[in-house]
This record gives structure tokens, C-alpha cells and sequence, in this order.
């Protein structure tokens, strides 16, 4: 977006990760995580 010399810049990201693993029992151990982050600026 511009106004007048100015410039603004926005951005975001989206990050999910699932995860599974198995121990020497052979047990099941599932976890997962996600994330949204943002930036923006003005030049």
C-alpha cells in the first residue's frame, strides 16, 4: 500500500508441524505445534 513517498508492508506466516515417534517399548508418543507470526513495516 502507498501513500504519498510512503510505502507499508505487511506480511504473515502460518507454521504447523505434526510429530510421531516410538520409544524401545515401542509406544507411541505423538506431539504437534503451530504458530501464526506477523511483521510489518513503513519505509
Amino acid at each position: 500500500m502507498e501513500w504519498d513517498r510512503w510505502v507499508l508492508t505487511l506480511g504473515g506466516r502460518y507454521d504447523y508441524l505434526m510429530m510421531s515417534a516410538f520409544d524401545r517399548n515401542g509406544s507411541e508418543k505423538k506431539t504437534h505445534d503451530q504458530a501464526f507470526t506477523w511483521r510489518g513495516g513503513l519505509n
